[in-house]
């Protein structure tokens, strides 16, 4: 205050002592306020009670009601339920519209006086009779949310619009707000706007930013981003903690206002030590996934989490679980997205859902993991949906019940959720489980494609170039695989390295193709690595570099991928490429069978009974052998019968020998049907049969064996 007003203030406040003094009831009343607050004078909380206390007992009604609800609020007097609802009581019943409106409140809410929803409607009817805007916009909004009142949503809108009408600017706000929204009344922009406008021009902070934030939106207002700002940063300068955490956001995310990290992260902080949860959330995630400050970051996340924020909780629970960011802590992530899911966070649900279902982290447990999806995808989140309806259509996990999960899964990719629009795409265009629709597939697939999700577009390109379900279209099967590679889906980049480097799919172009295969490579993709290490191994489309494919070969088989594993066994084996190392090439070969390759079993199996180095090599290669020809793997049940039939490292057996030799011959390979039918010619080992001799020469001819045509003449 200038000396002026000061001077001013304190003869203003000597005249009140004077007129209190001499018994001015309102002097008194306003005295107490003055020494209460410290306005202007040096604040004496007990002088004030007391001055109040004697206007209130003089009959001023304004004394009562400001006395009996600081006496129920306790923040400046010592908090005393009795005597403050006995003041406002009198206040109320002496006719003070205002105590009307307060003592309804605190009816209503139950909050330090016991709820009664009869009486304080009927305190809020009695102080509108009074034209009291505050309770015309208390009973409207009762009215029209319905929770304790009950509703009446014409008369709410009534007594809202009166309360904005006689200048009410929190009815202005909330009215505008309802218009604009058109969820509980019938949308009317343009009125809405009006109120809304209205209430941030009367001051109201959370009416600017209600209006800034749907201007910069721009999707039920036209978008004005300058004016929207504007509006926007006088409602966060004023205080109002959602704008400055919206305000934070977007300058931090740029995605409309320019992007200032620095002046975004300020208001976050701003936000976050006013205590509000969700920009400590924002700010969390910032400081963490930004690599600025994990430790700062984290205990923001943590501090949001423990006020109850659904989404705090939610990341805590994941970051726990994951293990990437912190220390991996099962029993404690799982308990914070357990909150999170029962706090209705509908991702959260989903998250543990999935979890439970496919039980890699958590302990599985498939029938909650349903529980956890269905729930998610029933109150309308689009990816639980899509996860749901694949797993029942899958039925790997869930009970198969394929009617159910298409429903699912159409639900989701009618939503746009861009993952289930691929997989009923591609079910669709199979038919593998889904009634086959291959024109309906492609459009969905086309649908998500355009959407951005890059395994549509490179499942588009690949059909679209290969025109198996599709009418061929190169060109543009070679567009969308190109746009899904560059869009970095792994597969996409292998497939369109490959398709290159090899000209099959596409024109050969093998400098390109080489650094789309070694993006994958370095991407980690394992196929990738062993296609690079097949090609300068072999040279034959890449110039021969043998130390280079050896070591792409091995970072392949190091990243488990069986046939490299395979393919580097029989290199150091056979020794024609690599120095001949039979200890490497074995256990590479033994890595791959023990992965489940057949053929790798085959290798060996043969590799260790050719050793003949004792009893355990031999019985140990027969039955890797075994193995392999149980798989089904032609190679190794025609050397596994010749063995048996000539009791080479396996003890003669000729009828097991000749089942394998047959089943061999019958599987396609030609080596098993040319010994087949050389010894039904020789008598020896199997009974002689020139006819069925001819047949299994003929068919071996057929397929491709040019060599044993002098039998069959």
């Amino acid at each position: 205050m200038e000396h002026q007003e000061l001077q001013q203030m304190k003869s203003q406040i000597e005249d009140w002592f004077r007129q209190a003094e001499a018994g001015d009831i309102e002097a008194m009343r306003i005295l107490g306020i003055h020494l209460i607050e410290g306005k202007g004078i040096s604040q004496d909380i007990k002088k004030g009670k007391k001055w109040m206390h004697l206007a209130a007992e003089g009959g001023d009604v304004i004394a009562m009601g400001i006395l009996g609800q600081m006496y129920l609020e306790g923040d400046i007097l010592e908090q005393d339920v009795t005597e403050g609802e006995k003041w406002l009581r009198r206040a109320a019943e002496t006719g003070d519209h205002v105590a009307m409106c307060v003592l309804a409140y605190y009816l209503l809410r139950g909050d330090r006086l016991k709820e009664n929803v009869e009486e304080a409607e009927k305190w809020l009817r009695k102080a509108t009779e009074l034209q009291d805007p505050a309770a015309m916009r208390i009973l409207g909004s009762e009215l029209i949310i319905g929770d304790k009142i009950r509703p009446n949503i014409e008369e709410g809108i009534k007594w809202l619009q009166k309360a904005a009408e006689n200048g009410d600017t929190v009815a202005m706000e909330r009215l505008g707000d309802l218009l604009l929204k058109g969820e509980i009344l019938e949308q009317d922009v343009k009125e809405g706007e009006k109120w809304l406008r209205r209430a941030a021009g009367n001051g109201s902070p959370v009416a600017m930013g209600m209006l800034g934030d749907l201007l910069i939106e721009g999707e039920i207002l036209k978008q004005d981003v300058k004016e929207g700002e504007k509006w926007l940063r006088q409602s966060a300068e004023a205080g109002e903690l959602v704008s400055i955490r919206l305000l934070g956001y977007r300058l931090l995310a740029g995605d409309v206002l320019e992007q200032d990290k620095k002046e975004g992260e300020k208001w976050l902080r701003q936000g976050a030590f006013a205590g509000d949860p969700v920009a400590m959330r924002i700010l969390g995630i910032e400081l963490v996934e930004g690599d600025l400050s994990k430790e700062e970051g984290m205990e923001w996340i943590h501090q949001a989490a423990q006020m109850g924020d659904p989404i705090a909780m939610r990341f805590l629970g994941i970051y726990l679980l994951e293990g990437d960011i912190l220390e991996r802590d099962v029993e404690e992530g799982e308990k914070w997205l357990r909150q999170a899911a029962e706090a209705q966070d509908l991702v959260a649900m989903r998250s543990l859902g999935y979890q439970l279902i496919v039980g890699d982290v958590i302990q599985p447990d498939v029938v909650e993991g349903k529980k956890w999806l269905l729930k998610a995808a029933e109150l309308g989140e689009p990816t639980a949906m899509g996860m749901l309806g694949n797993f029942i259509i899958e039925g790997d996990i869930l009970k198969q019940e394929i009617e159910e999960g298409e429903k699912w899964l159409r639900q989701a990719a009618n939503m746009g959720e861009i993952v289930a629009m691929r997989l009923l795409g591609y079910r669709l265009l199979v038919g593998d489980v889904l009634e086959q629709d291959a024109e309906e597939g492609e459009e969905w697939l086309r649908r998500a494609s355009m959407a951005g999700e890059p395994i549509a577009m490179r499942i588009l390109g690949v059909e679209l170039l290969e025109g198996n379900w599709l009418e061929q279209n190169p060109e543009e099967g070679e567009a969308w695989l190109r746009k899904a590679a560059e869009a970095g889906e792994i597969l996409a980049v292998r497939i369109l390295g490959d398709a290159l480097i090899e000209g099959k799919l596409l024109p050969q172009n093998v400098v390109e193709g080489e650094r789309w295969l070694r993006t994958a490579a370095q991407m980690g993709d394992p196929i990738a690595m062993r296609y690079l290490g097949d090609h300068f191994v072999l040279g034959e489309y890449l110039p021969q570099d043998i130390e280079k494919g050896v070591t792409w070969l091995r970072h392949a088989a190091e990243s488990d991928d069986i046939i490299a594993m395979r393919i580097l066994g029989s290199l150091y084996i056979e020794g024609e490429i690599l120095e001949e190392d039979l200890e490497e090439g074995i256990k590479w070969l033994e890595k791959a069978a023990q992965a489940g390759d057949s053929m790798a079993m085959g290798m060996l199996g043969s590799v260790l009974l050719e050793l003949k180095v004792g009893q355990l090599y031999q019985s140990e290669g027969e039955m890797w052998l075994r193995k392999s020809a149980l798989a089904g793997e032609p190679t190794s049940m025609r050397l596994l019968a010749m063995r048996l039939l000539e009791g080479d490292g396996i003890q003669q057996d000729i009828a097991e020998g000749e089942k394998w030799l047959r089943q061999a011959a019958e599987a396609g390979d030609i080596e098993a049907m040319n010994q087949l039918g050389e010894l039904l010619i020789d008598g020896n080992l199997l009974p002689r049969n020139i006819e069925e001799a001819g047949m299994w020469l003929r068919r071996a001819a057929e397929a491709g064996d040019y060599k044993k045509n002098g039998h069959l003449h």
